[in-house]
């Protein structure tokens, strides 16, 4: 279905007949084939093809049914193709949770799906003989206006042909012997929406065998997340935004969405969209964080003859982790990754890429996967809080040792139909214990669901599988895949303390040890890279916000932490020795809070753990920078001695020190004289990006350390 297959008359029909009998509804169950229907859904037989008056229906290709003996209606028949069939369903937009039931009673299948231009959903679930499986993703369906009609992006004339600007959510259905039996369709409110910024390499390409990160990275998440790719090829980053594509994308997005921001291989060719490129990416940044979403920047792709990190798409690679560094954005260095990949590969580089086109810049399906798993493996580096919404079966990747060249067209291991997946997520402010636990459980096993709310909170109901307020439901007889989330709410919403030990520990404890501490004890991290703590807290305004932490640290030498707000940007923080571990000091920080619920997250950031963590205490709202004014940032770095030098009120500059990662390591202000000694002990060897911010200006250097 695409934006042209329509005459004038013929949308506005459907307008005024099928969304008005179907505007309220939340679910579409749909059962393939021809045999009997299953109650409660509708059947969809090889005759049944969509018109725009029916909603519904096989938009594209030869399909033919085959039916089963057997008493479960929606099981015993379902419809296949030699090729690849289309199916269609009239909603409106948002996100939905789309569940396909697959399998045959006598043969094996193998079967992959895909959403409008070729994103991937599953990849070739396979079922033994009399096996079936059901799978759930998470799909947005978009228009180029926007939901609530404030903003109409523009779009090329050649995406009118794209089925993904039209009305209708298009699946479809291929591999060596699909067999699906049933769909159906659930509106889902309350998913995390990823919004894909981009050109031709982020794109989802509508033939194939071209191919994008953008449109294969889908089928690594469960229900609960879903991709919104907004991506054109040719744009700059100017270009999007012109467009009002971004516009778009942040009137139908929310708070704890996320924006991925790619761009460099357009603005390239143009000596002033290259001066542009750092002030676009500020728009991104500024337009994003306004709406309380979380910009992410990815490096853009390498082309198949780069391999220096340093030059590669014009320096725009560099540019961009620069200005990464220098607005406090997130990056994952995706350009690093695919650079990476060229040394493992060798001589078979070209097969990332359309080789068969003689292109060294776009990506074939075997190259778009590969990029895929990249920019996965920088969300579980970055944004930990994401990984429950990936797909079980998902394994770190490593650049270093890709995938088989024929990895895509190998069978897959069939579906153990007698396990189904259980996707629990605790909101900020509470946990949910699951008896028994696992993540993948038995047909038939009796599941148990327990919310308990954290000191200072309470329950106010479940979502997803289940609505309802009581805090504890039990599945009888587990069917299906399964998800379910549990909000919580402060008691207070006034309340300005957070005690830590009530807060999400992941490799940390909740002690009593040390005595000194209010409420019921304390946050000690284990001494390891990595560990952190999760500590939920309310505002009822959003802005920028004076916060402090109360810490011991009975070490003689600092220790540090990272602080980030909802996943978002990762800033360092310096504890000194208190002199004991029962001598609490405090430490204030500002951090920019949404209206609502926020997750603010501390972890380690070194092999010695961090400081005891007692209570998050909330100040008031910061209204003034505290940085004076300076005539101009007259900065000098040394790199022989690593100091830094300035003439003027050395209260006035801000100095941070980034991993080639993004990762903040040292973040603190000048004091003492106008002479200031970088610490470095405590870092490893390798390359960092220092940066200098006064009131006026800021500079960024380029480090290399061997100790």
């Amino acid at each position: 279905m695409r934006l042209q297959k329509k005459s004038v008359f013929e949308k506005l029909f459907f307008m005024l007949t099928f969304y008005a009998a179907v505007s309220h509804a939340q679910s579409y169950k749909f059962d393939f084939g021809s045999g009997a229907a299953a109650s409660g859904y509708i059947q969809v037989t090889p005759q049944t093809r969509y018109s725009s008056t029916q909603g519904y229906g096989i938009d594209k290709g030869t399909v033919s049914s085959v039916t089963r003996d057997g008493t479960d209606a929606v099981l015993n028949d379902y419809l296949t193709t030699t090729d690849e069939f289309f199916f269609s369903v009239a909603v409106p937009q948002g996100n939905y949770d789309v569940t396909v039931i697959f399998g045959d009673a006598t043969e094996p299948t193998s079967t992959t799906v895909k959403a409008e231009n070729r994103r991937l959903l599953f990849d070739r679930i396979s079922t033994n003989p009399g096996m079936f499986a059901r799978k759930t993703i998470t799909v947005n369906r978009r228009e180029v206006k926007s939901i609530d009609g404030s903003v109409i992006m523009s779009i090329k004339d050649r995406e009118l042909d794209y089925y993904t600007w039209d009305k209708v959510l298009t699946l479809q259905f291929s591999g060596k012997k699909p067999a699906v039996c049933g769909v159906e369709i659930v509106k889902n409110n309350n998913a995390i929406t990823l919004f894909l910024c981009g050109n031709s390499t982020v794109v989802d390409q509508l033939t194939s065998p071209w191919c994008s990160w953008g449109q294969m990275i889908p089928c690594f998440f469960n229900s609960g997340v879903s991709i919104a790719n907004y991506a054109e090829s040719g744009l700059t980053s100017g270009g999007f935004l012109s467009m009002n594509r971004l516009d778009k994308i942040m009137a139908d997005a929310g708070p704890g969405d996320y924006v991925f921001v790619e761009f460099g291989h357009n603005d390239q060719k143009s000596s002033s969209d290259v001066t542009n490129f750092p002030s676009n990416l500020k728009t991104y940044r500024d337009k994003i964080k306004a709406k309380g979403a979380i910009p992410v920047f990815v490096t853009p792709t390498a082309r198949q003859n780069e391999n220096d990190p340093l030059t590669s798409v014009g320096g725009l690679a560099q540019k961009m982790r620069e200005t990464a560094v220098s607005l406090g954005v997130t990056f994952i260095d995706l350009n690093q990754m695919v650079i990476d990949l060229h040394k493992a590969l060798g001589s078979n580089t070209k097969y990332l890429y359309m080789y068969t086109a003689s292109d060294q810049t776009h990506f074939c399906e075997y190259g778009g996967y590969e990029l895929a798993r990249c920019v996965m493996k920088g969300l579980e580096e970055k944004f930990p809080s994401l990984k429950s919404f990936f797909i079980p079966e998902y394994t770190t990747f490593n650049p270093s040792q890709p995938d088989p060249l024929d990895y895509l067209t190998k069978d897959k291991v069939p579906v153990n139909v007698n396990t189904f997946t259980v996707n629990v997520t605790a909101e900020p402010g509470g946990t949910v214990y699951q008896n028994p636990q696992g993540k993948n459980l038995t047909r038939g096993t009796k599941v148990s669901f327990t919310a308990v709310p954290s000191g200072g909170w309470k329950f106010t109901g479940w979502s997803g599988v289940y609505n309802g307020n009581d805090s504890i439901y039990v599945i009888d007889s587990l069917d299906s895949d399964k998800s379910l989330t549990a909000s919580f709410m402060p008691v207070d919403i006034n309340n300005k303390v957070y005690e830590a030990e009530y807060g999400v520990m992941v490799n940390s404890v909740a002690e009593s040890t040390n005595s000194g501490f209010s409420g019921t004890g304390y946050a000690n991290f284990n001494n390891e890279t990595g560990s952190y703590i999760e500590i939920p807290v309310y505002v009822t305004e959003s802005g920028e916000k004076n916060v402090e932490l109360t810490f011991a640290n009975g070490s003689s030498s600092e220790r540090f932490l990272s602080v980030s707000v909802n996943g978002g940007d990762l800033n360092s923080l310096s504890f000194s020795s208190t002199g004991s571990w029962t001598t609490w000091n405090t430490k204030e920080i500002r951090l920019n809070l949404n209206k609502g619920i926020n997750t603010i997250i501390l972890q380690s950031v070194a092999s010695d753990g961090g400081p005891n963590i007692d209570k998050i205490v909330l100040g008031n709202a910061v209204s003034n920078l505290d940085i004076p004014y300076l005539g101009k940032p007259d900065i000098v770095f040394n790199l022989a001695d690593f100091t830094i030098q300035t003439e003027h009120h050395t209260e006035a500059v801000r100095v941070r020190m980034y991993r080639m990662d993004g990762k903040i390591v040292l973040n603190r202000k000048m004091t003492g004289s106008n002479r200031y000694q970088l610490p470095i002990n405590h870092l490893e060897n390798g390359l960092y990006l220092l940066e200098l911010v006064s009131r006026n200006g800021a500079r960024v250097f380029n480090i290399s350390l061997f100790k």
